[in-house]
Formats: C-alpha cells, sequence, structure tokens
C-alpha cells in the first residue's frame, strides 16, 4: 500500500458534487449564470453562509437563506443549483452557483429587526453571525416535502417553512413567539414583486425605500401567519399546521 507521503501528493477526490444532500445543499453560494427574467445577468452578494432550499411539486426551484443576515437573499425558478468543479476553500468549503431564472432578491441588509434597530448590517466585517441582541440562527430541520426554519429576530422566537405554491407563489409560512416590542421581516426589493399576507390583526404588510416588509406587533402568545412573492398576482395556500410539523421533525 502507498506510504502517507505517498497518499498525500495524490489530488484530493472531492465528493460532494456527486452527493445528492436531499431537499437542502450549504456552501458558499454567488448568482453564477443565473438571469432575471428579461434575461439579464442575476446580481446579488455572494452569501458565504447559505442553505439552498429545493422548492416546487418538481423540486425545480429554490430558496437561499442567509444564516448570517437571517434574510431570503434570492428566489428562483428554473434549476436549482451545483458546485463549482474545483472550488473548495482552504476551509474545505465549497462554493455553488444557483441555477435558473431569479424571481426575487433581497440584495442587502438583515431580513429582520426589532422597530428600533436598523436595517443596515451592524457588524464591523461582513463576516460570520450578527450580533445577539439583533438575531441568530438556531438551526434548520429536513423533512420529505419541507424544510423548517429557526432563528431569533432581536430576542423574538420565529420559526418558518417556504415552499412555491400551486399559483406559483414563493410562500413563507410563519409561526412566531411572544412578543413586548414590534419586529419586522424584511421580504424582498420591491423591484418586479408583488407581496401578499394573510389576514392576520398583527401583521401588516409595507413598502419602504424600495423594499417589501411586514410588521408584527407585539403579542402575548405563539401565532401564525403567511406571506408570498411573485411576479403575476401572488396568491397563498393554506398554511400547514405547526403543531404538527414540528411533531414530525422532532419524531424523526
Amino acid at each position: 500500500p502507498a506510504s502517507a507521503i505517498e497518499r498525500a501528493k495524490q489530488p484530493m477526490r472531492r465528493y460532494r458534487p456527486f452527493m445528492d444532500g436531499g431537499p437542502t445543499m450549504a456552501a458558499i453560494f454567488s448568482p453564477g449564470d443565473a438571469t432575471n427574467p428579461d434575461g439579464s445577468p442575476a446580481r446579488f452578494p455572494t452569501t458565504n453562509r447559505g442553505i439552498a432550499i429545493r422548492l416546487g411539486a418538481d423540486q425545480n426551484a429554490g430558496v437561499l437563506f442567509d444564516t448570517e443576515l437571517l434574510r431570503y437573499t434570492a428566489g428562483w425558478t428554473g434549476g436549482f443549483a451545483e458546485t463549482i468543479p474545483e472550488r473548495e476553500d482552504e476551509r474545505a468549503e465549497y462554493r455553488s452557483h444557483i441555477q435558473g431564472v431569479v424571481q426575487f432578491t433581497l440584495p442587502e441588509g438583515r431580513g429582520g429587526r426589532e422597530i428600533r434597530q436598523s436595517w443596515d448590517d451592524p457588524r464591523p466585517k461582513p463576516l460570520g453571525p450578527l450580533p445577539q441582541w439583533h438575531g441568530r440562527y438556531r438551526g434548520h430541520w429536513r423533512g420529505k416535502d419541507r424544510v423548517l426554519l429557526s432563528y431569533n429576530v432581536a430576542s423574538t422566537f420565529v420559526r418558518e417553512t417556504p415552499s412555491l405554491n400551486r399559483y406559483q407563489t414563493f410562500q413563507r409560512d410563519i409561526r412566531v413567539g411572544p412578543t413586548h416590542q414590534t419586529i419586522e421581516l424584511r421580504l424582498a426589493s420591491d423591484e418586479g414583486v408583488h407581496a401578499i399576507v394573510s389576514d392576520n390583526p398583527h401583521v401588516t404588510l409595507h413598502k419602504e425605500h424600495g423594499f417589501v416588509f411586514v410588521r408584527i406587533k407585539p403579542r402575548s402568545a405563539y401565532f401564525s401567519f403567511s406571506v408570498g412573492l411573485s411576479r403575476d398576482r401572488p396568491a397563498l395556500e393554506p398554511a400547514p399546521d405547526f403543531d404538527a410539523l414540528i411533531n414530525q421533525f422532532s419524531s424523526q
């Protein structure tokens, strides 16, 4: 057999491009050759800690969740994502491109805030998690046809599951924990995008400074609502039973 020195001289065998990661892919993501609906190149910043989530009945669409800034950087149709050949950095992290037509982006700032805070990235350098009092990613669960994300916005607990519903609307079904402060979730740049929110007295939809966001009023108990984004007329499907969904993941 080859010695350790001989094995060290051999090219590294990269298995990631041949792996089926199921409904998610974790990597450093950039737009690659993805396009906008008008055929122009898609543009959004590199997502250093991204989770691409497969969506749609044919699994041929996706969203990219930034676990550092707690935002959906992009949503697209007509493909999923690919690992860039031979692009593994010194930390053994893979770099990937999304594939398809980008339907919405959130190219700057973070995805949630307490209303007195700024949308701007508060980190001294654009790497690593947000300061604890701004928000924190808690993890995700993967099921057969759903992915459940968990994070905090300031001190408010949030769980949500994304989907591309039968109306071709990017839908986010969101459950928010008790909160004594008003929080906001930024959804997307409003350029060419239409938004909808389910009927809930505690949640209102807003557009301001080129972005779409929802404002969530203080409440002493858990509650759920849904939001949707589409280039056409958005429509929502009934939200899943969150208790049943959480129990499903807990029993795996």
